[in-house]
């Protein structure tokens, strides 16, 4: 599944051009053609760009190539020229999807289970199992936790699991906040099973990492 923002005013061409990319699986966000909205097209982080320049003005074109020069540099940019060439470029442009897909799917790991020493991970049943207590996990906790337990005893960066995540690099401060939330319900749902370890801690700067030891530090007299 790639991502494309539809830049363009011609509502009966977005429409066309979004059923058929659609049709093949693929998210599309129309936009209009405004300098806002380019720089919108931008934050959304697109793996495909289709601008419509048939549809903006001298000044438009202009704030677009602006906004272009702030595009993440992995995301392909298409041109077309209005329905005449819609005609001509669909086909060019489901392909070019298709490939983004692909190349995509091809880079984004998959979580394994195993057996991590006092831990069990099953990513199918999408459950860990410590000590005998089985807990049910979402598949988004179920890859974090298979990333940190491949790399226990080591500091994972958010960066490092969020891009693994989502097949494609993701800045800091949205790694930050995508991480964040899952660790916290990780940890909720260790706590209220009961189980205590695993202990799953974090370092600024560095990120988190999944303890060995299997029992609670002794309290300090």
């Amino acid at each position: 599944m790639a991502r494309i923002v539809l830049i363009s005013d011609d509502l009966e061409l977005s429409r066309e051009v979004a059923q058929r990319l659609e049709a093949k699986g693929h998210v599309v966000i129309p936009l209009e053609c405004l300098e806002s909205r380019f720089y919108q097209a931008v934050q959304l982080r697109p793996d495909l760009l289709v601008a419509d320049f048939a549809s903006m003005s001298r000044e438009a074109s202009a704030a677009f190539q602006r906004a272009l020069a702030t595009l993440n540099p992995k995301c392909s940019v298409l041109g077309i020229f209005g329905a005449l060439d819609v005609v001509r470029s669909l086909p060019a442009l489901v392909g070019t999807a298709d490939a983004l897909a692909a190349k995509q799917a091809n880079r984004k790991a998959q979580p394994a289970s195993g057996e991590y020493g006092f831990m069990s991970l099953d990513v199918h049943r999408r459950e860990v199992t410590i000590r005998g207590v089985s807990i049910p996990l979402t598949p988004t906790e179920t890859h974090i936790l298979s990333i940190l337990a491949a790399n226990v005893g080591r500091y994972v960066s958010p960066k490092s699991i969020a891009s693994e995540i989502q097949g494609y690099d993701v800045d800091d401060r949205e790694a930050g906040e995508i991480v964040r939330v899952h660790i916290h319900n990780l940890r909720r749902k260790f706590q209220k099973a009961g189980i205590g370890p695993p202990y799953i801690v974090s370092s600024r700067g560095k990120g988190y990492l999944l303890e060995r030891r299997t029992r609670p530090r002794a309290s300090r007299p």
